[in-house]
């Protein structure tokens, strides 16, 4: 796979834009996760792919490495999301005394939908620096 991803972008700086449709194929599914994760708001995570994508097409030539492209694409998407979180200030801060949550592992469905709904509330009430350790995690 990576020596396809490879293939592709040099494709893609070549100007070849079936390159860069097939790297956007590959990786706008994590990307949108990941900023779904990270900003907590579907249309929001859109946008930020959008925008990342389309950084990614006018500096195409500013990839060194075409083996580092995965990391180049999600550092972007990185800055956007955190640069959207200041602009919004949609961070909250931690409460000093957070409520305990005594979290039984069980065998019930309901029980563990229960613990994920808990844990992804614990989630989204981080800082984007702790959130972001979390989700690359």
């Amino acid at each position: 796979m990576i020596e396809m991803d490879e293939t592709l972008i040099q494709a893609f700086r070549n100007g070849s834009d079936l390159g860069f449709v097939a790297l956007y194929n590959r990786y706008k599914h994590g990307v949108y996760a990941y900023c779904l994760k990270m900003l907590g708001d579907k249309d929001g995570a859109k946008d930020i792919v959008q925008a990342v994508f389309l950084k990614v097409y006018e500096r195409c030539k500013q990839l060194e490495h075409n083996e580092k492209f995965k990391a180049w694409l999600f550092t972007i998407a990185r800055n956007d999301c955190l640069t959207c979180l200041r602009k919004s200030q949609y961070l909250s801060e931690l409460p000093d005394e957070m409520e305990d949550v005594n979290i039984v592992f069980s065998v019930s469905n309901v029980e563990r939908d229960e613990e994920i709904i808990l844990v992804n509330r614990a989630i989204e009430r981080l800082t984007p620096d702790l959130k972001e350790v979390i989700l690359l995690r």
